[in-house]
């Protein structure tokens, strides 16, 4: 049945994506970019990539509450809260009413009671009294871009809240009652933040131009940055020295130390300037070559440590423990992907309790790190849950089969067969890197086929449910290389849609482009044939559209007209996909086709804007109207139409503040109907059997969710996911206590980087040197591949992290594997021998149900022992399951 999907506003370029329909597979949000990002002079290069921290908020009170605040771009609005010391997340939603992008968090000085924190974006300002849980839309500045928030230090009586915007300072009073104007801009700032110590509030502005695309790579350049300070008592301004004024200011902080007096400056020529009497003069201490620090910090225990931190444009942190005077490279941990060289810092916060518990988290643009050994190693902390549903999909002889599937965003493929209350993986064979969904064949209850398509591999078939795959070759040689006779271009898998006909006319349509293109307009649809054996390029509009999602009638082909959705507006065809023609000019980001087509004529579509169109002439040109839903004010990327529309009038839209509202009367009134704040990246699934079960599935940060009501009640029915060794959540410490994260191109990095990075360069070849391990295929290996490490002598360690209820340690045996120890929370729990006379794949090792809910840590530790029968003492990992 059709839906129309979910819709995100990033600030990727073009790429926002959706799947819509049960017959449509759509590949969004997860390319597997090389993207190399470099400083020259003070321009920053570097195409977006994914898991970028915009902002992080640590709780005055972290030590007892651990609430930790992170602003996520994966896929634009993302607020992501965390109550157990930032070790998980979930999403924190609750009101937001506009397509807003999170910059920042702030806490009430009086936090600890009023339980105030307010969230500021790029269309005003949120406050929130239950610790961020809900949220209010503040009544100023609506749609100014909001830099940073400093609320006054005597809030709770004053209710003022001094707001930084990209055009000035605005004092507002009395909680919004007023707003007074202290200061705008010549021009407007990019970056912002405000910092207050005593009676001086400092203002830290940059400014640059506006980031254009050069090859799909996104270049900023830094034209001014500036320091000024407003006197709260009389109301004066001023700039700090002017030894400062002749520099580009990156980014600033004043120590919380009794007077206040040591401040830290860094330019965007490398420099690291310190000033030790509120300003007045400053002393360079370090200089980085070819690089600068994008962000720099001063521990809040300063006038006992004199530490400071920074974090910088190509990636790396360094630390100072004696007031700036030297500098220690401080990277251990930070090389989560290796391809993604030089990826700027662009958080960092210490815990307010640094003192005691020595903890330092820090943003990238590739995700988030958590320290809590003063910097010595950080561990990488996935804000995005490892059971991250993205499809849902269901079986259309559900009723009797009960099979349901899910996409995860990084966990692979699940399947339950007793509708949805126990989940099974169901990706063997398949060396998934993002295959974040599922699409099932119309015939299922016959053929029991599964089309999966992974971004960077292609397209897989199954035809016994999920149990094993074949990759379709002729989908992966569709481009030839212009350079390289014989050869053809990597792809990116983007979306694929298959006929509701599929039995008999075999028709799939594919949108793809090469791999190498970063937001370029080198884009491909075809329209492939299981019968023949033959794709087909044909053309959609000018060609160089992004292609957001195929929609095919219910009815067809006895209604054969099919829907393309493009950036560059909504194309039709009337000939199985051999031509388009366009029927709406409007950039489209999704469609849904009623599922009474046959009778009604409907077709849906939304805009990149978040509006709704419709024709009730079978989409012909001229025929779309907008849509009067009364969804004003509504945060709303996704609607969706009950299947028993024609008799029970429903429509269910998903909201990012407000989750899930209903109307029945066609849309004249609505009403909430649960998962509130959630992040419903697919919407809604319903069941082919709605009519009689009731029964809705929806994907979600926390998993997937299910209603046997039509939406009244809701139920989190997904608990198992998988941590692989080549994921970057688990890493390898030698036994001099040198830590590597285990990632799948951590180990082939020198051969095609020539290894300029230290912080790898020292971690990586001398840790385990080349030959010292082995990534192995095998097809009953979870994802095909597991990995073997050739050590001889005790103390190798591999260490999972994860937040669960029990955990099952899944290896591979082998006549030349040895003995290795397991350590749960750092507790041993015996050995387990390796060997075994001829290869066994995907064994459970060690398990452990049971345990009580929180953070753990599981170890795989080498003994350099090995059995009598053995010949070899290497250790190996296929992946390490567990239950949240």
């Amino acid at each position: 049945m059709p839906t129309l999907g979910s819709r995100f506003f990033g600030r990727e370029h073009k790429q926002t994506k959706w799947r819509r329909q049960c017959t449509m597979l759509s590949r969004r949000g997860c390319g597997v970019f090389v993207i190399a990002s470099m400083f020259v002079s003070s321009t920053l290069y570097g195409h977006v990539p994914h898991d970028i921290i915009r902002a992080l908020g640590i709780s005055p009170e972290y030590e007892s509450d651990g609430l930790v605040f992170a602003s996520a771009d994966q896929f634009g609005v993302c607020i992501l809260r965390s109550t157990d010391h930032g070790e998980t997340f979930s999403e924190a939603h609750g009101g937001l009413e506009t397509r807003a992008f999170a910059t920042g968090m702030t806490f009430s000085p009086n936090f600890k009671n009023d339980k105030v924190v307010y969230l500021f974006t790029d269309q005003g300002y949120y406050k929130s009294e239950d610790r961020g849980i809900n949220w209010q839309r503040q009544p100023h500045l609506r749609k100014q871009s909001i830099l940073s928030i400093w609320l006054d230090d005597n809030y709770s009586a004053t209710q003022d809240a001094y707001v930084l915007t990209r055009s000035g300072l605005y004092l507002s009073k009395r909680n919004g009652a007023s707003l007074e104007t202290l200061k705008t801009f010549p021009a407007a700032a990019r970056i912002g933040r405000l910092c207050r110590r005593s009676n001086s509030l400092y203002v830290h502005t940059a400014y640059y131009d506006k980031p254009p695309f050069v090859n799909g790579q996104e270049v900023i350049t830094y034209k001014r940055g500036q320091v000024h300070v407003y006197d709260l008592a009389n109301g004066s301004w001023a700039s700090l020295n002017s030894e400062l004024e002749d520099l580009v200011v990156a980014d600033f902080d004043v120590a919380a130390n009794s007077d206040h007096s040591t401040m830290i400056a860094s330019s965007t020529d490398g420099r690291i300037m310190t000033s030790n009497d509120r300003g007045d003069t400053w002393t360079p201490t370090y200089e980085l070559k070819g690089d600068f620090a994008a962000t720099v910090r001063i521990s809040p225990n300063y006038g006992n440590d004199g530490t400071m931190i920074m974090g910088t444009a190509n990636g790396y942190a360094y630390k100072s423990t004696d007031q700036g005077a030297s500098w220690t490279l401080v990277s251990n941990g930070l090389n989560r992907w290796i391809q993604h060289k030089n990826i700027h810092v662009t958080q960092l916060e210490f815990s307010p309790s640094y003192a005691r518990d020595n903890t330092i988290f820090l943003g990238k643009t590739e995700g988030l790190f958590k320290s809590t050994d003063n910097a010595a190693f950080w561990r990488y902390v996935a804000v995005w849950p490892v059971h991250w549903g993205f499809f849902a999909s269901i079986a259309p002889d559900y009723s009797t089969s009960q099979n349901v599937f899910l996409g995860t965003y990084n966990a692979g493929i699940f399947k339950s067969e007793d509708g949805g209350n126990d989940w099974l993986p169901i990706t063997e064979g398949i060396e998934l890197l993002f295959a974040n969904g599922v699409l099932v064949s119309p015939n299922y209850d016959k053929d029991k086929a599964l089309f999966v398509m992974d971004i960077a591999s292609g397209v897989h078939k199954s035809t016994d449910g999920g149990q094993s795959y074949v990759q379709n070759e002729t989908l992966s040689k569709l481009l030839p290389d212009p350079n390289q006779a014989g050869k053809y271009l990597p792809l990116l898998y983007r979306e694929l849609a298959i006929s509701p006909n599929f039995e008999h006319d075999g028709l799939l349509l594919l949108f793809v482009l090469p791999r190498y293109i970063l937001g370029g307009n080198d884009t491909h649809v075809f329209t492939y044939s299981e019968k023949t054996g033959v794709a087909k390029e044909v053309s959609v509009g000018s060609g160089t559209g992004y292609i957001t999602g195929f929609a095919f009638p219910p009815s067809y082909p006895s209604h054969n007209r099919i829907f393309c959705g493009s950036t560059e507006g909504l194309f039709a065809s009337d000939d199985s996909g051999d031509t388009w023609i366009q029927v709406a000019g409007q950039a489209i980001d999704n469609v849904l086709i009623s599922p009474t087509y046959a009778t009604d004529k409907t077709v849906y579509a939304m805009t990149r804007t978040g509006k709704i169109i419709y024709s009730t002439d079978s989409g012909n040109i001229g025929s779309f109207r907008a849509l009067e839903s009364g969804l004003e004010g509504r945060y709303v990327y996704n609607i969706t139409v009950s299947p028993n529309y024609e008799s029970d009038n429903t429509l269910y839209v998903c909201t990012l503040g407000d989750g899930v509202i209903k109307t029945s009367d066609g849309g004249r009134t609505w009403k909430e109907v649960g998962l509130r704040g959630r992040f419903l990246y697919d919407g809604l699934t319903f069941s082919p059997a709605y009519n009689e079960d009731a029964t809705i599935f929806a994907a979600s940060l926390a998993g997937i969710h299910r209603s046997r009501d039509r939406g009244a009640t809701w139920e989190p029915v997904l608990n198992r996911s998988q941590y692989q060794p080549r994921f970057h959540d688990i890493y390898m410490r030698d036994p001099d206590g040198k830590s590597v994260t285990l990632d799948w191109d951590a180990f082939n990095y020198n051969s095609y980087r020539n290894s300029d990075d230290l912080a790898l360069r020292d971690q990586v070849t001398k840790m385990l040197p080349r030959g010292h391990y082995q990534m192995l295929r095998h097809k009953k290996a979870t994802q095909g591949v597991y990995y073997k490490y050739l050590v001889n002598v005790p103390g190798y360690d591999i260490n999972a992290c994860f937040t669960g209820t029990s955990v099952d340690y899944r290896c591979i045996m082998g006549p030349d594997l040895g003995i290795v120890e397991i350590l749960l929370d750092g507790e041993s729990q015996g050995t387990v021998d390796l060997y075994s006379p001829s290869l066994r794949v995907n064994v459970s090792g060690f398990s452990k149900q049971g345990m009580k809910k929180g953070f753990h840590t599981f170890t795989i530790r080498s003994t350099g022992t090995k059995n009598a029968k053995s010949t070899g003492t290497s250790i190996t990992l296929n992946s390490i399951d567990f239950d949240f």
